[in-house]
């Protein structure tokens, strides 16, 4: 019988999440992958159903699947740092927690985030002050000026002391702040916190 195969990318669109995530499920011996003559990876059809059972998606009467209630309300974060390395320890650590249950989209600058957050709303939004094109305090200024009270929570990640960061740029005082290099157990907090509320 003939195997089907597909792109990282397909797979990342057919489950919302970003290439990278599917890069490190095969890297994390989630699913299989294949690397073809060319480097490329492929991923066989018969993953897939490893792929639902690891989100914890259910499947239909009719074969299709849906996600559970628990990653429906999950929480949906969004990731800001112009550091791929970095974007992907970020990334890796969040995919690693039992709870919250979560999603996440990345964005390289304050530009990018900015065009994300015209898509989704976003219930946590992490990113490194000192980025190119737009800044991460003028993102958040951008983001209070037209979310206001609906704004999501905010957490900034700067290599400067916190005198120095406020000093330098005009931070609110309600944003967390974690400096570098970032404790993802912090993190886990907050979001966890969050996911409570």
């Amino acid at each position: 019988m003939e195997t089907n195969f597909y792109t990282t990318k397909q797979i990342a669109d057919l489950f919302d999440v970003t290439i990278r995530t599917v890069q490190m499920w095969g890297d994390r011996g989630i699913i299989s992958v294949i690397r073809t003559d060319g480097g490329h990876r492929r991923i066989a059809e018969s993953e897939i159903e490893k792929i639902q059972r690891y989100l914890g998606l259910k499947t239909n009467a009719d074969g299709s699947s849906t996600v559970s209630a628990q990653k429906q309300d999950g929480l949906k974060i969004l990731l800001v740092e112009d550091d791929e390395y970095m974007l992907s320890l970020y990334e890796e650590a969040i995919n690693s927690w039992q709870e919250p249950a979560t999603s996440v989209v990345t964005a390289n600058d304050g530009y990018q985030a900015l065009i994300e957050i015209g898509k989704h709303d976003f219930d946590l939004i992490v990113a490194d002050i000192m980025m190119p094109n737009i800044d991460g305090a003028k993102m958040i200024e951008i983001i209070r000026r037209n979310q206001g009270e609906k704004s999501p929570t905010i957490a900034i990640v700067t290599s400067l002391e916190k005198a120095q960061l406020y000093q330098q740029y005009a931070i609110p005082k309600d944003i967390e702040v974690f400096e570098k290099p970032v404790s993802f157990a912090q993190l886990h907090r907050l979001a966890l916190s969050l996911s409570n509320k």
